[in-house]
């Protein structure tokens, strides 16, 4: 039985506990444990902070071991007090292995029993990152080597004998501590990732490096070019190159022009890979080790963590049982100068994409202010914030949260940041505002862990791979922004969606979706192109922008653009692209939900275009020259625009192009599981719908403004609708056609509404 059939089906017993304390888990290892005696125990929704104080390391003080017991004693008290079940801990190499061989688990064994005192599960985040100092001493020539040849000290978990040490730590924690009852999950892979990449010198220590060109990561590149092409004359006709043996192979260390040629793929690529690779050998440790607990990991980001800490979530997220995230809002203010909630939305959404149908976490919640420094100190978080990022996160699927950090970091770079208490261990009202969401996820946590997020019908192409290359040709901006573009305009109209990877394309997977859009599909492959062109064939419905499949797998430009043989399946091909000079695409008629002379901007560059037999005109450039085409093929249909409109939207939030996007979804026969109308039109409301059993469903609606908002859910049929939260029935208006819910929302408020089928 897989993890999470086992998890969702057998009354949530991987994160379930008895009045006795038993901890009941699965795993995709394991057949889940048998019920304990007296029925089913109650569902249990994970939910707990990290304290900071379990990362001696960080925190630069050890203080006696009777002394740090009492001020965890005091912690894991209020902890209690406020409601939350669940302690994250740091369990770092550093702490336990302080000599090879030689391991201290005092600390360790001190807090399992005061986490058990206090009735708390623990997840327990064995972490080798953290790493000895005398790991790299002790196995020479072990170092992270940079690009330039930086070394910033740890050695690289590619040398052999480090790799047999890690496994060995992750084995001897798991080991000493599977049979406890507290233990609710391994975190294998704490913000995933190469994190040396950040390690800069003392002089220069904001300056991030490209890893790892050790003698170790080297020759595992060797192999795995050796799996990819088979023979060095394979590699010699791809790459042009003359190499006579596989020890000639050199990863790209400079060079404008290699950065965007194959030689950067390759090595980007495997850098991934063996990243991703890393995640399992930790993983299949501790699986070894106890097959009857969770595995974890969870990611600093979503969707942009591909070149520097080669993160891949994708990749990763097969080794795992639980995808996590770490989500802090106000660092992401600080990225972008606001937060938006469609940033959280998008990682959720994200996540859920490389999770499939495992559970997913959030390992590190914002508790407190962001702070770096003196440089940058973020607002605090309100309790009206904890409550939304919550719900937020509840809606798009997450079934486990986690604040980083109980108190305040206490030294640092980071000091007097991102406690949910003060300074001194006394609650404040946001640590208040926590214990209430979790008292109310705990009463409905059977409901809430058996609900998932509609399926979605539309489908977003997010390719690491066009990222490494569009950063490769230094600009990653024009990927990210055009896929957040896209995903902007669904977000706003309440329609889910789904992301896709080119792994997704060649499954053959897609004919769960009615449209396709590809906002920045630089690069695809043959193969790639003929799945599209079949999933449009059989009736799907597909879009495209300026440079699709410009480039195959190679980094070689097609000789045909729109490349990949989507040339036909788009009704046009590219003669020439010029900087724009001015001017918007204007409809020549009227099409999906816009007239004819609306008007949409042109972005950066305008692309000349020959329309194909079988393509329409629908809007045409300044000069008259064709600019967005579409057409029937096979049973379905495309749309083709010849300028970067995805990107553009993204900053523009330009009404006519979300109107141009979402209408091509309807007219493909997208339908919302709950049509959304909310009143001002600039409100910004986010309504979420959750399928449980039997057909009920869950409606989260949360106004994200600062004034209030009316809302009308118009439902299918006669349900019986109600405040989850309350109990309270709504009133409705019911007709031929359904029923209507008018809800007025004040500022960042969230309602719940349980929608329950007629008779039941």
């Amino acid at each position: 039985m897989g993890f999470f059939s086992c998890f969702r089906s057998f009354v949530i017993p991987a994160l379930v506990a008895s009045a006795a304390g038993l901890f009941l888990v699965c795993s995709v290892a394991a057949q889940p444990a048998p019920r304990p005696a007296g029925g089913d125990p109650p569902a249990f929704f994970p939910y707990g902070a990290m304290h900071m104080s379990t990362i001696s390391h960080w925190q630069h003080y050890l203080p006696p071991i009777d002394e740090w017991a009492a001020y965890m004693d005091k912690d894991l008290a209020r902890m209690k007090e406020v409601g939350f079940n669940t302690l994250a801990a740091h369990v770092d190499w550093y702490d336990i292995e302080v000599a090879p061989g030689e391991y201290d688990f005092r600390r360790l064994d001190k807090l399992m029993e005061l986490v058990e005192k206090h009735g708390l599960k623990v997840l327990l985040w064995p972490w080798p990152e953290l790493q000895p100092e005398w790991v790299a001493k002790v196995h020479a020539n072990s170092q992270w080597e940079a690009a330039d040849g930086y070394k910033p000290g740890p050695a690289c978990w590619d040398h052999p004998e480090v790799r047999t040490a890690i496994e060995r730590f992750v084995t001897r924690v798991v080991e000493r501590y599977r049979d406890r009852p507290s233990v609710l999950a391994w975190d294998l892979g704490a913000e995933a990732g190469i994190w040396v990449t950040s390690l800069g010198p003392v002089d220069k220590p904001w300056d991030a490096r490209l890893y790892c060109y050790c003698p170790h990561t080297v020759a595992r590149y060797r192999e795995w070019l050796q799996r990819k092409y088979g023979t060095i004359q394979k590699l010699n006709e791809v790459w042009a190159t003359y190499h006579r043996d596989w020890q000639d192979v050199e990863p790209v260390r400079v060079g404008s022009f290699e950065r965007a040629q194959i030689f950067w793929q390759d090595w980007r690529q495997f850098m991934l890979w063996n990243t991703a690779d890393f995640q399992r050998i930790k993983a299949d440790a501790a699986r070894k080790a106890d097959p009857h607990h969770p595995i974890t990991c969870h990611f600093g980001g979503w969707g942009w963590s591909y070149l520097y800490a080669c993160t891949d979530e994708y990749q990763m997220g097969r080794h795992f049982d639980v995808l996590g995230l770490s989500f802090f809002p106000f660092w992401l203010e600080r990225s972008f100068g606001k937060y938006e909630p469609l940033y959280g939305a998008m990682m959720f959404d994200g996540l859920k994409s490389a999770a499939g149908d495992n559970p997913m976490w959030i390992e590190e919640l914002q508790g407190g202010p962001s702070i770096y420094g003196l440089n940058y100190r973020s607002r605090n978080p309100t309790p009206a914030d904890i409550r939304l990022w919550n719900w937020q996160a509840v809606a798009h699927g997450i079934s486990g949260i986690f604040y980083w950090n109980w108190r305040p970091e206490t030294t640092g770079i980071e000091a007097s940041g991102f406690g949910l208490v003060n300074y001194d261990g006394s609650l404040t009202d946001r640590a208040r505002a926590a214990g209430q969401v979790c008292a109310d996820f705990q009463k409905h946590a059977a409901r809430l862990l058996e609900s998932r997020p509609v399926q979605a019908q539309v489908a977003i192409l997010h390719d690491p791979r066009a990222f490494l290359q569009a950063a490769g040709e230094q600009n990653s901006g024009l990927y990210t922004n055009s896929v957040r573009g896209a995903y902007r305009a669904f977000y706003r109209a309440n329609i889910p969606v789904d992301f896709i990877t080119p792994e997704h394309i060649l499954s053959g997977d897609l004919g769960r979706y009615k449209v396709v859009y590809l906002p920045f599909a630089y690069m695809l492959t043959r193969e790639e192109g003929a799945k599209l062109a079949e999933f449009v064939r059989q009736g799907g419905w597909l879009a495209g922008a300026l440079w699709c499949g410009l480039k195959d797998e190679r980094t070689f430009v097609y000789e045909t653009v729109p490349g990949a043989g989507l040339d036909e399946v788009f009704h046009c091909r590219e003669m020439e692209v010029n900087p724009h000079a001015g001017g918007a695409l204007k409809l020549v008629e009227e099409f999906v939900s816009l007239p004819a002379g609306a008007e949409l901007p042109v972005h950066r560059y305008q692309e000349k275009l020959q329309v194909l037999e079988g393509g329409r005109v629908v809007a045409k450039f300044a000069d008259g020259s064709p600019g967005l085409i579409t057409g029937e093929y096979g049973r379905g249909r495309t749309l083709y625009v010849g300028t970067l409109l995805f990107h553009h939207y993204d900053s523009s939030h330009a009404p006519h192009i979300g109107r141009l996007l979402t209408g091509f979804a309807r007219a493909a026969g997208v339908r919302e599981a709950v049509r959304i109308d909310y009143q001002p039109p600039e409100a910004w409301l986010e309504a979420r719908v959750l399928e449980g059993r039997d057909g009920r469903r869950l409606l989260i609606a949360m106004n994200h403004g600062t004034g209030v908002a009316t809302m009308k859910a118009r439902l299918d049929g006669q349900p019986a609708v109600s405040d989850l939260l309350t109990g309270q029935q709504l009133p409705a208006a019911a007709d031929d056609g359904g029923t209507t819910i008018e809800l007025n929302l004040p500022a960042l408020d969230v309602r719940v509404l349980s929608i329950e089928p007629a008779g039941r």
